[in-house]
């Protein structure tokens, strides 16, 4: 079995809801489910696929996060003004 060496597509399949457990900010792995996980490896062609797609997308993704984190600071510091009416709008 040959390893596979990546950057891009090893981190998109490790979250998944159904294996985690906890109501806090802090999921944690429910241990008879890890017991039971079966990992498959997927072919180098399959991962270089993939690759193909994703590294177009993952810029794009980072860049939206960035821009929703833009968005928020600007949201949480109007919002305020304009239900104090320290801001108003032109109509």
């Amino acid at each position: 079995m040959s390893a596979i060496s990546n950057t891009t597509f090893c981190p998109c399949g490790w979250y998944d809801r159904k294996f985690s457990s906890g109501s806090s900010g802090r999921q944690r792995v429910n241990t008879d489910h890890l017991k039971n996980f079966e990992v498959r490896l997927p072919s180098q062609k399959a991962v270089n696929d993939f690759n193909t797609v994703a590294d177009s997308i993952v810029p794009k993704l980072n860049l939206n996060y960035s821009q929703i984190r833009t968005l928020e600071k600007l949201r949480d510091t109007l919002l305020p003004r304009l239900m104090s009416s320290e801001v108003r709008l032109a109509l």
